[in-house]
């Protein structure tokens, strides 16, 4: 577990080693590319947007990967059961940057079909995507993000068997939503229920590896309440959660998911899961309602995603102090990496 807080400063030192391992509720560690030592196939950029309330959820990931640069749009309608994936493939040789910094940058990208503008200053950004062909449809996004919390969690994840190996991490929830999406004919409003939980990571990775992870967003009798849970990158520093309560930011102990598992001996994703730690501070149900499985295997790469939406229900201790929380939206996932 991760209980070291890091201090400012660069990510990596002169010879591209970490000058820091552990956690911070901001981030404020300085990450420059180039100044990894990794070899460069190890190197992944990558940027999650997953913007949701109780009746659909939106989600575009950005992938940045020496051999392979990725968007992937995902939308789900939880009343029609309408779920719609497109996987854009950029060519090796077109621009494709990610902002060091999640708190200032810009992601321009123009192609046939395509044209993506993010745009972030400090505590707010606009996201506008436009697609001719999103499954046959024309998908239109016009959306703007408000932080609500003072606070992220970023965790720093060292490889101890491959010295300049690392993972720089951010997680941000509590992100209003406001805009629509308009697929095909029909407009989807971004109502004040609408949260967005945004994932930033920048590293050079292993040759493959397994992540589990969940977050949610709501309100509690007037709180604003958040938990951002996960583990699995590795196991020298496997521990990314915390609980947004108001405006304070809770380091929580370790946690575990039990995902059912059908008479196939194969993972049932659309079953009640359990999150738990084991010293009982945290306990949660996770009912789900939808379900995306994404894959993409192109030569040496291998991503695979399983991402399911639903409601969590459960508490969690802190400081001696109970949360009880029911019919919070969110998603849980366990995803797969190789390349």
């Amino acid at each position: 577990m991760q209980n070291n807080r890091f201090e400012r400063g660069p990510l990596l030192n002169k010879d591209g080693l970490l000058n820091d391992i552990g956690y911070d509720f901001s981030r404020s560690k300085e990450y420059v590319r180039n100044d990894i030592k990794a070899k460069e196939i190890r190197i992944k950029e990558e940027d999650v947007y997953t913007i949701m309330n109780d009746k659909f959820v939106f989600k575009i990931k950005l992938i940045n990967l020496t051999n392979h640069k990725l968007i992937i749009i995902n939308f789900n309608d939880f009343l029609s059961n309408e779920k719609l994936e497109k996987i854009i493939r950029i060519n090796k040789n077109e621009q494709f940057i990610l902002p060091a910094s999640s708190l200032i940058g810009v992601i321009n990208y123009k192609a046939k079909g395509i044209s993506l503008n993010v745009e972030t200053t400090n505590t707010k950004a606009t996201l506008k995507l436009n697609v001719s062909d999103f499954m046959e449809k024309t998908l239109r996004a016009d959306i703007y993000f408000n932080r609500i919390h003072p606070n992220t969690m970023t965790n720093i994840y060292p490889f101890s068997k491959r010295k300049k190996l690392f993972l720089y991490e951010e997680k941000i929830n509590l992100i209003k939503a406001n805009g629509y999406l308009k697929l095909g004919n029909k407009y989807y409003e971004f109502t004040p229920t609408s949260y967005c939980s945004f994932r930033s990571s920048r590293g050079a990775l292993p040759h493959f590896f397994t992540h589990y992870q969940a977050s949610m967003n709501g309100v509690i009798k007037g709180h604003n309440f958040a938990l951002s849970l996960g583990y699995g990158i590795t196991s020298e520093a496997d521990n990314e959660n915390v609980l947004f309560y108001d405006d304070e930011a809770y380091k929580l102990t370790d946690v575990r998911f039990t995902i059912p598992i059908n008479k196939n001996g194969k993972y049932d994703y659309l079953k009640e899961w359990n999150i738990a730690s084991s010293d009982g501070s945290i306990s949660i149900t996770f009912i789900p309602f939808s379900h995306n499985e994404t894959r993409f295997k192109k030569l040496l790469t291998n991503l695979k995603e399983n991402i399911t939406y639903g409601e969590f229900k459960g508490f969690v201790t802190i400081n001696e102090q109970t949360i009880e929380f029911n019919e919070i939206v969110g998603y849980a996932l366990k995803s797969y990496y190789k390349w």
